[in-house]
This record gives structure tokens, sequence and C-alpha cells, in this order.
């Protein structure tokens, strides 16, 4: 556990910056339609974590830093963005192929 705990300083900033870039991207819908797909990827990975989580029984997630949150919250948050974000792509290619 040790070691998994000192990744996860070494990695936090990197993480933290990954996640900060990709929702700039989001709310500017730069590269949307690769960043869709990337995003898709992303909260995928947080659901398996949370899911994990969850299983083992553990108090919180540790997603939000000091405020404890039950990792059943944050893989149902996870799942709905999933969702949304499929939902909107399923969207976007039905209205394309709805158009004359």
């Amino acid at each position: 556990m040790l070691l998994l705990t000192e990744l996860g300083t070494i990695f936090l900033p990197i993480q933290m910056t990954i996640e900060l870039g990709l929702g700039m991207l989001a709310v500017t819908k730069v590269f949307w339609q690769q960043l869709r797909w990337v995003a898709i990827a992303l909260f995928t990975g947080f659901a398996v974590c949370s899911l994990n989580l969850a299983v083992q029984g553990a108090d919180s997630c540790g997603c939000f830093g000091p405020v404890k949150v039950n990792p059943w919250w944050t893989f149902g948050l996870d799942l709905v963005v999933v969702a949304g974000l499929v939902a909107e792509w399923w969207w976007e290619g039905w209205q394309v192929n709805k158009t004359p």
C-alpha cells in the first residue's frame, strides 16, 4: 500500500493537470470530436476505480481531497457522466443523419 501512496503523490499533479486541461477543452469544445472519447475513457476509468473502492468498503474515494465522499456516490456520478457523453454522441449522430 505504501507504493500506491507514493505513486499517488507523484502522479497527482499530472492527473490534476490532465483533468484541468481536458475540462478547459471540453468547455470550449476545442477538438470535441476526439475529446469526447478521451472523456468517456477517463470517466469509465474513474467509475471502475470508484466501484473498486466501494466494493472494498472504503469510507471515501479520496477524489475531493479532505472532503469525504462515499465511493458509491462517485461511482454513480461517473456513470451518469459516461451515459451523458454517450447519449450526446448518439444524439449528434442522429441529428446529422436526420438532416436532408
